[in-house]
């Protein structure tokens, strides 16, 4: 299976809340270095299944790296209530809401597609229109797009789009927020009483990956209302639970499917259970958080996790063409292992420096309106401290 980005948004900024450590920094490094960790443990996932199709080794063990995406949906969830709690109910809030999520998510996505869309083209493959349509709006749907990594990005417009309800009037967008989860559930419920599970799109709209976000969204919720105790055991205990699911997981054989699966029990049931895992390791590192560096040299992976996300599978591609120039000794024993992951980790920190950070600064400035991104970030995209401390404490 292929696995995701933050966009679930990975490159949404952090904000501080609640009282986990004094603020020092515009972000919170913990979560920082999580999603870097996740985002690079799904380049290890690719890296491993494009080694397997040209004849290289196949490590096991690396399979269950696809599942730092269910990680990005939980991160997704708390970041995105943790940032915008303060804007629901407030209709004038809606279009710096949605401005933030497109330039987060589509400048750097549009390059992506349309480039590797080239990339295909030059090597003399073809590219279906409505393949290049659908990578580059990303609406709910069971097709593939390209790159294939795409598919997550669909669930999170469609969170996005929930949460706008939210904004724009509560009233309406607790009850779409609590049915679309309800029906999330219900699709779990008729596939284990033996019916058929919803068809089509609508299986991808009620897919268990929504619970993910719902788990995020009541983290986000208790991080502005609660005081988190500074410890350790929270975390240890999140990993110590995520190694058991894996294990059980490869026990039972309850792994999905591919990335259109969302009917398979792997799929229903065990996508809320790594969720719970996740939600538990994001508590942890929010418990741990002061005891972190904001020097810390991972935070610049988690700083550019979209833009490794997305770059990653077209940079292993080109990579794994060259692969028959090299003798076939060195693919068997694993040499491509650090040339795709140090490919397309070093592609999305180009990428991210060169484009998708200055681009995203001079879009803030064109297009929101200078109150909010005055109050609302620092020079380098960042929530400020003081503006993510006013609305944890006003929410108090």
């Amino acid at each position: 299976m292929t696995a995701f980005n933050r966009d679930t948004d990975f490159s949404t900024p952090l904000p501080i809340g609640g009282s986990v450590r004094p603020p020092r920094a515009g972000r919170l490094p913990s979560l920082e270095i999580g999603r870097g960790l996740a985002a690079l443990a799904v380049v290890m996932f690719h890296a491993n299944a494009g080694s397997r199709l040209v004849g290289g080794p196949d490590l096991h063990w690396m399979r269950a790296l696809e599942h730092g995406v269910d990680f990005f949906f939980v991160l997704s969830g708390f970041i995105i209530f943790a940032a915008h709690a303060d804007d629901i109910g407030k209709r004038g809030q809606i279009l710096p809401y949605l401005l933030k999520r497109g330039i987060r998510l589509f400048p750097l996505l549009w390059l992506v597609v349309i480039g590797y869309a080239a990339l295909r083209i030059l090597a003399g493959d073809t590219v279906d229109p409505m393949t290049l349509l659908r990578s580059l709006l990303p609406w709910p749907t069971l097709e593939d797009g390209a790159p294939v990594v795409v598919w997550t990005l669909r669930h999170e417009w469609l969170f996005y789009a929930v949460f706008a309800l939210l904004i724009w009037r509560p009233a309406t967008g607790w009850p779409v927020l609590f049915l679309w989860v309800a029906g999330s559930l219900l699709q779990i419920a008729l596939v284990l009483a033996g019916a058929q599970g919803f068809s089509g799109s609508a299986a991808m709209i009620f897919s268990s990956y929504t619970i993910d976000f719902a788990f995020g969204l009541a983290l986000g919720l208790a991080f502005r209302h609660r005081n988190f105790r500074s410890r350790w055991l929270a975390l240890y205990c999140g990993i110590g639970l995520l190694c058991m699911v894996l294990w059980l997981e490869e026990s039972l054989d309850l792994n999905r499917h591919g990335v259109s699966d969302y009917l398979s029990l792997g799929a229903l049931i065990w996508t809320p259970v790594l969720g719970a895992a996740f939600a538990i390791i994001v508590f942890g590192l929010l418990c741990v958080d002061r005891y972190i560096s904001s020097r810390n040299w991972l935070i610049s992976l988690g700083s550019a996790s979209y833009a490794i996300y997305l770059v990653h599978t077209p940079v292993n591609a080109v990579l794994l063409r060259g692969a028959d120039f090299l003798p076939a000794t060195l693919v068997q024993q694993g040499f491509l292992y650090p040339l795709l992951i140090g490919g397309g980790v070093g592609a999305g920190f180009a990428l991210h420096y060169g484009f998708e950070r200055p681009v995203s600064t001079w879009l803030k400035r064109r297009l929101l309106p200078r109150r909010t991104t005055e109050r609302n970030t620092d020079t380098d995209g960042t929530v400020s401290v003081a503006h993510a401390k006013r609305s944890t404490d006003t929410i108090r």
